[in-house]
């Protein structure tokens, strides 16, 4: 079967779209978080709190999340009342700057008051001023306001577009989820341990293997503590002519502290040190009761955890023994094994 110039347009065609869907799925954004304070300066009778409920309900109305402290927004909605002459009567500089921000003057503003007078109105005007800032550094992002004289539907429609004009100017938020923010961390590991004996026979056992399981707690960004356990073979060869060795099942439970080091963004490279317990499972030898080692742990990401490989290096507190030879130990073991996290950290995004 062949295939035509249309059959490959049509599969390329099928690429593409397969492709983007996948980069839209990969996408993963959230509502924006706004402050809205309560409003400043004095109005008429209830304008207060009217012009408050009025943002708090477009922000919810246009599917956006109001959170009630500064500290857990992104972007702050803040309102204020004053009345015209006072707004009439700040100049370019002073703390408002009305003007200069919608390129009017004043004189339009006069005018448009003067006409009201003209037609019979002498109640006093109000100017409904609303600041779109960014919570994080303060930047006004938006500045509009609208002239009153008392509170009508006019008002609920020029509020309405006013806030919609602001926030529908910003982007969409992308959550970051970085793979290595997670509280809890589990693994599981295959070990080969070879292992030098030194006493008064010297022997080196490379075909020692092992299994280990372990728990990491994140308690810092940059420090965490890992405990676990080990089964590790042990093989002691304690004089060649004749040759007596003795093999046994070394249960280990190391506990270490960990750097924690974050390089580019699918790597997490984990310096330690720590202390190991060990006990013999068969008694055919006697390990000392401590070790200390120290290592590095290189994860690169796979899946939804990550591939780790672990070389460390250990040495026994106090001499080994069998029967009444004895023995110091020191021991290599290259762990390789997958570890997988739980529980994420929140980030200054989710606050």
């Amino acid at each position: 079967m062949s295939l035509t110039n249309i059959d490959i347009k049509k599969a390329v065609v099928l690429l593409l779209l397969l492709s983007a869907s996948f980069s839209l799925y990969a996408q993963n954004f959230r509502e924006l978080k706004i402050y809205v304070p309560p409003v400043a300066g004095e109005g008429a009778q209830e304008d207060n709190a009217y012009f408050y409920g009025r943002l708090s309900y477009e922000v919810a109305f246009q599917q956006h999340s109001i959170v009630r402290a500064l500290r857990g927004s992104d972007f702050t909605l803040r309102g204020s009342i004053m009345t015209l002459e006072e707004m009439l009567s700040v100049t370019a500089g002073n703390s408002y700057s009305f003007y200069d921000a919608r390129n009017e003057g004043k004189e339009a503003v006069q005018a448009q008051r003067a006409a009201e007078q003209r037609q019979g109105y002498t109640g006093e005007a109000f100017v409904f001023n609303v600041e779109l800032l960014n919570s994080a550094t303060g930047e006004v992002k938006g500045d509009q306001y609208i002239i009153y004289n008392w509170l009508d539907s006019y008002v609920d429609g020029f509020l309405s577009t006013i806030v919609y004009n602001m926030l529908s100017g910003i982007p969409d938020i992308e959550i970051v989820d970085d793979w290595r923010d997670r509280w809890l961390f589990l693994e599981a590991s295959v070990l080969w341990a070879p292992r030098i004996y030194k006493g008064l026979y010297e022997s080196v056992s490379w075909a020692n293997f092992g299994l280990r399981v372990a728990a990491e707690f994140h308690f810092l960004n940059f420090l965490s503590l890992d405990v676990g356990a080990s089964l590790v073979q042990d093989w002691v060869v304690v004089s060649a002519a004749p040759k007596q060795e003795y093999r046994d099942l070394i249960l280990e439970a190391p506990a270490a502290l960990k750097v924690v080091l974050k390089p580019l963004n699918y790597l997490m490279l984990e310096p330690y040190a720590g202390i190991s317990i060990n006990r013999s499972l068969f008694n055919y030898t006697k390990p000392s009761t401590l070790s200390w080692f120290v290592g590095t742990q290189l994860g690169i990401k796979a899946g939804p955890g990550m591939v780790v490989i672990d070389p460390r290096f250990a040495m026994d507190f106090s001499k080994s023994s069998v029967g009444s030879v004895q023995y110091q130990r020191y021991m290599i073991q290259i762990g390789i094994g997958y570890k997988f996290g739980f529980f994420r950290k929140k980030t200054k995004a989710d606050y």
